[in-house]
């Protein structure tokens, strides 16, 4: 692993950072963009406000860390082990979490645009209230096009909370939603197609249905046998 200079804006001389030794000391000083924790022990660690934009934390061990408010925009975290993390209020802007484990995670109102959650497993995570200020009070996963958007494709969401967010354009093909609550969450054009929905408890006037009703256009692609109830 490399080591990484990590500096804040007072005059003294900024610290090398080894191998899993970042601590809560550093929280909020700015980190080069070159840092590398590429598989870098840090479970427990109270990181709350850390700025790791574009930091590459690639299969690193972050279970049970406080990563509060962290700036994580552009960060590696692809295959990390956040599970059970504290990511409220975080910033994942353009983060790559591809293939990570965010089982039980806390994701409530972070910020998860253009982020790609590829493969990752988000069992029992809690996204409830994501929030960006540009959509005032509506909670937030996506609001870009589809092709730049988060993505959710093939993700296990089993059990997550996603009350009250804006999927938006949001990619769910393959995913897997069983017993994931999805109250009052806007779903306009996002895509469930092939997703497993059992248990799930959808938006009002979302269900099983057997055939689409005469004269609705769809504006969410759901799964077969999922639709308007009228």
């Amino acid at each position: 692993m490399l080591l990484s200079r990590i500096h804040d804006n007072t005059p003294h001389p900024g610290h090398l950072l080894g191998y899993g030794s970042l601590t809560g000391r550093e929280r909020g000083h700015g980190v080069d963009e070159s840092i590398d924790l590429n598989g870098g022990q840090l479970a427990g660690r109270d990181l709350s406000g850390a700025d790791l934009r574009g930091a590459n934390l690639s299969a690193a061990d972050l279970r049970e860390a406080n990563l509060a408010g962290a700036l994580l925009s552009f960060a590696k975290l692809s295959d990390a082990n956040l599970s059970g993390a504290n990511l409220s209020v975080a910033d994942l802007q353009k983060a790559n979490l591809s293939g990570a484990n965010l089982s039980g995670a806390n994701l409530s109102g972070s910020e998860t645009r253009y982020a790609r959650f590829w493969f990752a497993d988000l069992s029992n995570a809690n996204l409830s209230g994501l929030n960006t200020a540009p959509q005032g009070n509506r909670a937030v996963l996506f609001d870009a096009p589809r092709w730049t958007n988060g993505d959710f494709g093939k993700a296990n969401l089993s059990g997550v909370n996603l009350t009250q967010a804006s999927l938006t354009l949001g990619n769910f093909r393959n995913a897997n939603l069983t017993r994931a609550n999805l109250t009052g969450s806007n779903l306009l054009w996002a895509d469930f197609t092939d997703a497993n929905l059992a248990g799930a408890i959808l938006p009002e006037g979302i269900g099983k249905i057997d055939a689409w009703p005469a004269g609705v256009w769809p504006t969410t692609l759901w799964p077969e046998g999922y639709g308007p109830i009228r």
